[in-house]
């Protein structure tokens, strides 16, 4: 591991380093021996200029990072980043603090001077190797060094107005293209010594000549001779520099001499400074850096008057100076940081005296200043400090000037009025007065109201007297703030519980706020209206004791917590947490006072106003401000995505990006680069997608976190507010991709997936079904076989049966000698048999034949019985019925067999068919009965079950099996009372429909 010690060098010390490298370099260009003898000139006078200054407002960036850095060149670009060339290399103002940028690996040194800015707004810089380098992409490239031998130093190169770059060297002046290739434009016996640009882009070079000048204008290099001459003795060939003020080429020389290269004249009130070097603020106002600390500004007044302003900062020695777009100048220093002047007009007067805090200010017409201290010091200010007051061991808190009253508090200035606690008749704290005329003014002190001169010597409120001062009304508790409308004689008092009025019999009444109590800062009446600065309702206005107006942040009043409000030529002058705002309260616009126009950080005290000038308590110092010329800057609002961090990853920026579902952790880095602005801006944001509604951070926090967001498609909007100003919207779209198995195509995937299961599953089981079915058909196929084979079985046992009995009858008519009835049964009997061959082969058969057959057997049946047998057969339904073939015949024999044979006398026999949503076939005899049958069968030692029942219940169970139907029969015995009077057959038999 590598450790790295930093040394902190002294400054002397830090100079010999850089005068021993120069010197070693065998470096010949004046320029660089005359860097060296300023820094060393600079850094050895510590003697300190005097104490007072003017000095316009700054604050100070990088203090830490720059610490032990030199800044040689500063460079603001128009999208106002600010870059550095320093002894380490060069920097960069990036979310809130100095970032180093790489630099070039041809680089010589770290060491960076001249930054610039060619016609395009881009960056170049130099060393003291004779390189001349650009920034791209984030890093320096070299784009131009001198060749070997030649004297290297710092690089002279300016851009012309063709935006060509320009290069000389102590011999010569070469033009530079985008490739670094060089050609030589001018080459001449005079040696090269310094090369500037004009406001109008014109280039100036002079050289060792003292009647000429080379201009560079349009691509054309020409000579052009100097019409007013300059002595040898007075030509200065180490510093030079050209500037055009006012029209008027005049070059200033490092002696303090300067010279007009034009006709005229110029009278000449600067006082020379020996080696100083020059930076051209505007058209008439150029920058003069000394070798000293401090700097000072040099103004071309009219056409012939250069004259120069007093010293400033010099507590500071400034080694570069640059102003930004909008007027900001920076001074660069060694060691300590980056200074921001945000506005000149803004003035800071520095004491020194007392060493202690400065806690109120006031001011007379003729702007003499007095300042109340921490300490006990009245301390007078007036372009020069002294103590005027003191009291040991007591701290003045608040200090007013009430012109025309003498207060004998002070000898030197009588109208001041501040605690005292020297005398007996001590009045407490002054927190407030309120001058009512030019011999009367009212007191609020911490111990209640007191009034100094005759005005209301009337009033009811002369309770106690101290000296020339008189203790007004009941109010014996803290007072803040005071007031008096002299139409009405009604006495306003603030105080740490609420706000009161007093009349001329007092008589006390609090004023409240939406039935709550005041706490009032300060109070001034304006006609008759009594304004009230209140700690956090901003400021109300009261008429008659009802608020009339309000002003809050709807107003414009950028804080609700007011401090102090004065009246000035109706202009309102309120002083807040924020800074200072000034309402005009003819147009209602404010003109806000913060860190851009010189309050930095808007810190305030307190304020005072003279005649001319606004004067401010700000971060222990007084502020000056002209009041004809309240600066007030209308910014340029740019905020930008300087880069985009992913899981601590550095990422592309542009373009709408694509990230993956793990990479769900962002950091954004915003730039804006408004410096004066920071402080009083803010940062507002969103992730349209994700938040709802804008998000807002100090502008000072230049990161945007969000730990976690979930995949979607989103745009990030950052925008920044200073007071009433809004930026454009900046916007950055990316995507987070979803992990896979939440994606579209995956989803489609396991649909079609799924869908594909679905059809095989589907056609599986259909063929699965078509298995079953065709298995379940040919096993009910088989069992139909198997019962048609019955059936047959059945019908082929009850055929033989049945001609067995019908012989056994034919056989009785015989053996009985009844010749015709025994040939008429044999046709008959014939005509069955014929019959009964049809339709054993056949499982269903028409009713019509089925009732024809039941009634060739009846009719066969009938000759067995002779005359004692009547039997009839009923259907009145529709044709086209078949039914199960010679179903009914065994049921028929069953009830003549057992029934009716055995019945003596007359025997009847009714068969009805009947068709409704079944087919029901009712028998009915008037036999014997069952039971009857069964004893005359038990008495004859017959047991033998009838074979055509056993045959219908088989085949009743075949048919219910093949047709699914109900299928089967119901015998009922028939009473008349205990007697038996036949039996009743109720049969329910499948059919099926021929049409």
């Amino acid at each position: 591991m590598i450790v790295e010690k930093t040394h902190i060098l002294s400054p002397t010390f830090r100079t010999k380093l850089i005068s021993d490298y120069l010197c070693s370099s065998s470096i010949g260009n004046h320029r660089l021996k005359l860097f060296r003898s300023i820094l060393i000139i600079s850094l050895l006078s510590l003697s300190s200029l005097t104490a007072y200054s003017q000095d316009p407002t700054y604050f100070v960036l990088g203090e830490e990072e720059l610490l032990n850095t030199d800044i040689y060149s500063i460079c603001q670009t128009e999208n106002e980043l600010v870059y550095l060339g320093t002894n380490h290399g060069l920097f960069v103002y990036l979310h809130g603090k100095f970032e180093r940028i790489p630099g070039a690996e041809e680089q010589r040194g770290n060491s960076l001077f001249e930054l610039k800015l060619d016609n395009n707004g881009e960056l170049y810089c130099a060393n003291l190797g004779g390189q001349t380098f650009k920034l791209e992409n984030g890093k320096l490239k070299l784009v131009f060094e001198l060749e070997k031998g030649k004297n290297w130093g710092i690089v002279m190169y300016e851009f012309d107005d063709q935006n060509r770059l320009i290069v000389a060297s102590k011999e010569s002046i070469m033009e530079v293209d985008n490739n670094g290739k060089s050609k030589i434009i001018y080459t001449d016996k005079q040696k090269v010594l310094t090369l500037n640009k004009l406001f109008d882009g014109r280039l100036i070079v002079r050289t060792s000549s003292l009647d000429s000048m080379i201009l560079i204008e349009h691509g054309i290099l020409r000579t052009q001779s100097i019409s007013v001459a300059i002595d040898d003795a007075d030509y200065n060939p180490f510093m030079n520099h050209v500037f055009e003020l006012n029209g008027k080429l005049i070059n200033f020389f490092g002696n303090g001499k300067i010279q007009l290269l034009e006709q005229g004249s110029i009278n000449n009130h600067v006082t020379p400074l020996i080696n100083e070097r020059y930076f051209q603020y505007s058209k008439d106002v150029v920058w003069a850096m000394g070798t000293a600390k401090g700097v000072r500004k040099i103004t071309l007044n009219g056409d012939s008057e250069l004259i120069s302003e007093e010293t400033m900062y010099v507590d500071r020695f400034i080694s570069a100076i640059h102003v930004g777009e909008n007027g900001t100048l920076f001074f660069g220093t060694f060691g300590n940081g980056l200074l921001v002047v945000p506005n000149q007009a803004t003035k800071k007067h520095i004491i020194r005296t007392g060493q202690t805090t400065i806690n109120g200010i006031a001011v007379d017409a003729k702007n003499n200043v007095f300042l109340s201290t921490r300490g006990g010091k009245v301390i007078h200010y007036d372009g020069k400090e002294r103590i005027i007051d003191s009291m040991y061991g007591k701290s003045i808190h608040k200090i007013y000037y009430a012109n025309g009253i003498d207060f004998g508090k002070n000898k030197l200035f009588p109208s001041l009025v501040y605690t005292n606690s020297r005398t007996a008749n001590d009045i407490g704290s002054v927190k407030d007065i309120c001058q009512v005329d030019d011999k009367t003014v009212l007191i609020a002190t911490s111990i209640g109201i007191y009034k100094k001169g005759l005005v209301l010597e009337g009033a009811r409120w002369d309770k106690v007297r101290y000296e020339h001062l008189m203790r007004l009304g009941r109010l014996n508790e803290r007072c803040i703030a005071v007031s008096y409308d002299k139409q009405k004689n009604i006495l306003y008092v603030g105080t740490s519980t609420g706000l009161f009025e007093l009349n001329n019999s007092d008589e006390q009444k609090e004023i409240r706020y939406k039935d709550k109590s005041i706490i009032c800062q300060d109070l001034l009446m304006k006609e008759n209206e009594l304004w009230c600065a209140t700690s956090d309702h901003g400021i109300l206005v009261f008429k008659n004791s009802k608020v009339v107006r309000k002003i809050d942040k709807q107003k414009g009043l950028s804080d609700l917590s007011v401090n102090k409000i004065e009246l000035r030529n109706n202009q309102l002058f309120v002083a807040h947490n924020n800074g200072i705002q000034i309402l005009n309260l003819e147009t209602n616009v404010w003109i806000t006072l913060g860190t851009a126009e010189g309050i930095i950080n808007g810190s305030v005290a307190d304020f005072a106003l003279s005649a001319d000038k606004l004067w401010i308590l700000s971060d222990g110092q007084p502020i000056s401000l002209m009041l004809d010329n309240l600066p007030q800057k209308t910014p340029t609002l740019n905020i930008s995505l300087d880069s985009v961090l992913v899981l601590n990853k550095r990422v592309l920026n542009t373009g709408h990006s694509q990230f993956s579902y793990t990479e769900n952790q962002f950091s954004f880095f915003v730039n804006f680069n408004g410096i004066e602005y920071e402080s009083e801006s803010v940062i507002y944001y969103r992730i349209k997608g994700f938040d709802k509604a804008w998000k807002m951070k100090p502008a000072t926090e230049h990161i945007i976190e969000y730990d976690y967001l979930p995949p979607g498609d989103y745009e990030l909007e950052v925008k920044v507010k200073y007071r009433e100003t809004e930026s454009e919207v900046t916007r950055f779209a990316f995507e987070i991709n979803p992990p896979y198995w939440q994606t579209v195509w995956f989803y489609v995937l396991i649909s079609v997936g799924i869908g594909l299961f679905l059809v095989i599953l589907y056609f599986y089981q259909i063929r699965r079904v078509n298995q079953r079915n065709k298995e379940k058909l040919e096993k009910q196929q088989i069992q139909t076989d198997l019962l048609d084979s019955e059936l047959k079985a059945l019908r082929s046992q009850m055929n033989p049966h049945f001609i067995f009995n019908s012989l056994n009858s034919i056989q009785d008519l015989i053996l009985q000698q009844e010749t015709d009835a025994s040939y008429d049964y044999i046709v008959l009997f014939a005509d069955l048999v014929r019959s009964t061959l049809n339709y054993s082969g056949q499982d269903f058969i028409p009713i019509e034949k089925e009732i024809k057959f039941l009634e060739v057997y009846l009719s066969l049946e009938k000759l067995r019985f002779e005359e004692d047998f009547n039997y009839s057969i009923n259907y009145d339904g529709p044709d086209g019925i078949d039914v199960p073939s010679l179903f009914i015949q065994p049921f028929i024999e069953n009830a003549l067999v057992h029934g009716l044979l055995h019945k003596t006398g007359q025997k009847n026999l009714t068969i009805d068919f009947e068709l409704t949503d079944k087919l029901i076939c009712t028998i009915t005899d008037d036999g014997v009965g069952r039971k009857r049958s069964k004893e005359i069968q038990e008495r004859r030692g017959n047991h033998h079950e009838s074979f055509a029942l056993d045959a219908i219940d088989k085949r009743l169970s075949i048919l219910s099996a093949q047709y699914g139907k109900e299928v089967g029969y119901e015998i009922h015995d028939l009473y008349n009372g205990e007697e038996s009077i036949g039996t009743k057959v109720v049969i329910t038999m499948p059919y099926l429909k021929q049409f």
